[in-house]
């Protein structure tokens, strides 16, 4: 019903239900016929909200990326690109498009935008990590251990998930203890 009011409010209506459909479709217990009425009813109402906002580069972002996180890259790709086209130097943005390049297996493209995401400001600790991240994933190990040097001993580093996952998959032990000890070292303190 909200979303035929077709008000400011509905946007977030729609934001929430994106959100819900992630949470039913990461949970087992839900029967996969009521996964897709989700997915479905999630699919028209971006697509109603589109036709409506056109000209809203978090929109598109946002659909976006949920369309990557559930597989549908081609697509989800399609809308972060014309989120980028909106909103160019948006650094959340090109985030996103870098993961999305990742879960698409596309590795020359996110590499390529992590490298200039970092270079629009080598200081901002996110943009240095995911370039560093991308770089590990492309076996850049070198590129990424000078880029990560100066945060290897902060919390921005070591409680970052995403490393230690990263370095789990890489099957690279060495680091993972590494990040182990900084984290029980800090826990010390």
């Amino acid at each position: 019903k909200i979303f035929q009011q077709n008000t400011f409010g509905s946007g977030e209506a729609r934001e929430q239900l994106v959100s819900k459909t992630i949470n039913i479709l990461n949970n087992q217990q839900i029967p996969n016929d009521l996964k897709n009425q989700f997915v479905k009813l999630t699919d028209e109402q971006i697509k109603i909200h589109l036709a409506n906002f056109s000209q809203d580069a978090r929109s598109y972002q946002f659909f976006g990326s949920f369309l990557s996180a559930i597989g549908n890259n081609k697509q989800g790709l399609d809308y972060l690109l014309k989120a980028q086209a909106l909103s160019p130097k948006k650094q959340q943005i090109l985030f996103e498009l870098i993961g999305a390049y990742v879960r698409a297996q596309d590795a020359p493209r996110a590499l390529a935008l992590a490298k200039e995401v970092y270079d629009l400001d080598p200081t901002y600790t996110e943009a240095r990590k995911i370039y560093a991240l991308v770089l590990l994933m492309t076996n850049q190990n070198k590129l990424a251990q000078e880029l990560l040097s100066p945060i290897k001993n902060s919390p921005n580093y070591y409680n970052d998930d995403r490393f230690l996952n990263l370095y789990q998959q890489l099957g690279d032990q060495t680091s993972v203890q590494e990040i182990k000890n900084l984290q029980s070292g800090a826990n010390k303190k």
